[in-house]
């Protein structure tokens, strides 16, 4: 009986040791596959075609990249990406090394810089406030507060990377430039799309847009009013035509569209009014903010005199039609004539005005309106309103080709670290507002700008990317929370059910029964169940090259692989398939290397490579003319 009751005991701890390690790999898998805390993916050297497996980790031995722009992707999955961190170690020689994100190929590519040359032998004094550093051939300022009261002239300061954006919520947390704090209630005549920033001191951050339509233009007039920080778009608004779409110039009352943004962070804030046909007018602007300009373009249509303020320089004036010819003053007292209407006359108001100060603002006064106003820069409604977003007017350091042509040079980049003949640059780039597609992938870009000379060449012994991904209970709540509280409810039923059933095996070692004989179930008639057709690999959905070159090569597949793949292409239509050994050591998972041409036919091997292999780099080159397909280890 004891003997008896020990093998129960002891069939009881396996039964328990295997319940415990069942937990541990359904947490695991759980969180891997659903993010259910906060992850990070490593994908170690995604452009390597020698990459090593070691350890679960990749890496691979030095190599010349020359290629401008090296890009690849990465399958994420559905998951929202938090941030991107990026570590590379190379050897001096490029101007400038820059990495970019995307999750979606209509969208511009999210740049950071991992390395410029001028920022690395910069050895000027350094001073750093607000996440910046300034460096000063000669020391004149002794922080950046000062620099900003009283700035150089912009030729002689080089900037680089800088986030005015951010730089400005820094400054105003921390108190900076808080003064005239007074809300705006704004009469306009703005014909068309305009872009404004505003300067958002406090929370909540209210705002109110109303147009009137003209009528002049066949067709519906809306306004589509969207808010950014950012590239970040928070919050998009329509105000729908007033219901006349036709010519006959008839007006209805003017009609608004409003905003409150209540969790705002201190900073800028870009809107863009976009009327298309361009035949309605930004009548009003309200905000309970106090700093608000527009960006780069004005067209004053209204009944009455307009006078716009400017710290920017040269300007670009155009009377609209004949009966709108006229003189602007600057100042107050210097004539700018706009003698031919449709004639863009360009005034560089430093020059017509040379005992400015460089923050001191141009008044421009348009008596008849019905003018367009261009420049690159800034321009206010009134000048209690005006600010800089820039916050300082700079040089990119892009434009300069030495240092010794500028005296300052701001940036928040931080100088790469030496280890021995090496360099070692890591960043992250914040990458919560990038938008996706539905491929579930994340577009990467290592860009060598092509220098004026010669050309780009990096050589690398190490390239490593970890994607951060919030998990479900880590994550801020979107448009999927419903999705994921049910799967997190179905989550947390699981140890009940686990419960249950180790439950049943206890109360069955224990207290064994008799079980009650079930009668078997009467099986059903037969039927004749068509077989479904399989197909090899999938068609194209979109135009690709049947008669482009394609080299399958095993590089630490099993044997026979590349023949088998091989096949499966061929199957897919490609007439000119080959195969053949990868050169040097074998790599882990597959790689296709193709010509940008060719990016259809890539998604359609990469098709037939994923029911086995689960890790497919893609890299672009287009040096190349034919595709490339090395077959590793799984």
């Amino acid at each position: 009986m004891d003997i008896l009751r020990n093998k129960k005991i002891i069939r009881l701890i396996l039964v328990s040791v295997f319940a415990v390690l069942f937990l541990i790999l359904a947490g695991y898998f759980t969180n891997k596959y659903f993010g259910v805390f906060k992850q990070n993916v490593n994908v170690g050297n995604p452009l390597a075609p020698k990459a090593q497996s070691a350890g679960g980790s990749l890496s691979i031995p030095s190599q010349i990249i020359t290629s401008p722009a090296t890009r690849f992707t990465i399958d994420i999955g559905p998951k929202q990406i938090e941030s991107v961190t990026a570590r590379l170690k190379f050897k001096p020689g490029p101007t400038e090394i820059k990495l970019g994100i995307r999750g979606d190929t209509k969208e511009p590519y999210l740049y950071e810089p991992l390395y410029h040359q001028f920022l690395q032998d910069v050895s000027w004094n350094s001073t750093e406030q607000f996440g910046e550093t300034l460096y000063q051939k000669t020391k004149t300022y002794d922080s950046i507060s000062a620099l900003i009261k009283d700035p150089p002239n912009y030729q002689n300061i080089a900037s680089y990377y800088v986030n005015t954006s951010v730089f400005m919520q820094k400054l105003l947390s921390g108190g900076f430039v808080q003064t005239n704090l007074k809300s705006i209630n704004q009469k306009t005549g703005l014909r068309g799309t305009h872009t404004f920033f505003v300067r958002v001191d406090k929370a909540p951050f209210t705002f109110k847009l109303t147009k009137q339509d003209l009528n002049t233009v066949a067709g519906e007039d809306t306004y589509v009013v969207s808010i950014y920080q950012g590239i970040k778009l928070l919050e998009e608004k329509t105000i729908q035509d007033d219901g006349f779409a036709g010519t006959e110039k008839l007006k209805q009352e003017p009609q608004s569209v409003e905003f409150k943004l209540d969790s705002v962070k201190p900073g800028t804030y870009k809107i863009v009014a976009t009327n298309k046909a361009s035949d309605s007018l930004i009548t009003a602007l309200e905000t309970n903010q106090s700093k608000l300009v527009i960006e780069n373009y004005v067209y004053a249509f209204s009944t009455s005199p307009i006078t716009l303020f400017t710290t920017y320089s040269p300007v670009t004036l155009t009377a609209v039609n004949k009966d709108f010819t006229q003189t602007v003053k600057l100042n107050d007292n210097i004539s700018l004539d706009l003698k031919t209407a449709g004639q863009k006359y360009v005034f560089d108001l430093d020059k017509l005005n040379p005992g400015k100060k460089l923050l001191d603002l141009n008044a421009l006064e348009i008596p008849k309106t019905n003018v367009t106003l261009k420049i690159v820069g800034y321009i206010g409604l009134s000048k209690d309103q005006y600010f800089d977003p820039n916050i300082i007017n700079t040089t990119d350091l892009a434009k300069i080709s030495s240092l010794d042509e500028v005296n300052y040079l701001l940036t928040p980049v931080k100088k790469a670290k030496v280890e021995g003949s090496w360099l070692v640059s890591e960043i992250t780039i914040d990458a919560s507002s990038i938008k996706r597609d539905d491929t579930n992938k994340l577009y990467v870009s290592l860009e060598i700008p092509k220098p004026a000379t010669g050309s780009a060449k990096l050589e690398i012994e190490s390239f490593n990317l970890s994607i951060n991904i919030p998990g479900i209970l880590t994550g801020k709540p979107g448009k999927d929370d419903t999705e994921k509280l049910s799967l997190i409810l179905k989550i947390s039923a699981i140890p009940k059910k686990i419960g249950s059933f180790f439950t049943t095996i206890y109360q069955s070692i224990f207290h064994k029964k008799t079980p009650t004989p079930t009668p078997s179930p009467t099986p059903p008639a037969k039927t004749n169940t068509p077989k479904p057709t399989v197909k090899a690999s999938p068609s194209p959905t979109a135009k690709s090259n049947k008669s482009v070159k394609i080299k399958v090569l095993n590089g630490g597949a099993p044997t026979g692989y590349a023949q088998k793949y091989a096949d499966l292409i061929k199957n897919a239509g490609y007439l000119n398939v080959e195969i053949g050994n990868a050169p040097g050591s074998s790599i882990s998972g597959a790689l296709i290397v193709y010509p940008s041409k060719s990016g259809q036919d890539a998604i359609i091997i990469e098709n037939v490579l994923k029911p086995e292999y689960k890790t497919i780099y893609k890299v672009v080159d287009d040096k190349k003319t034919d595709i490339t397909v090395t077959i590793g280890t799984k």
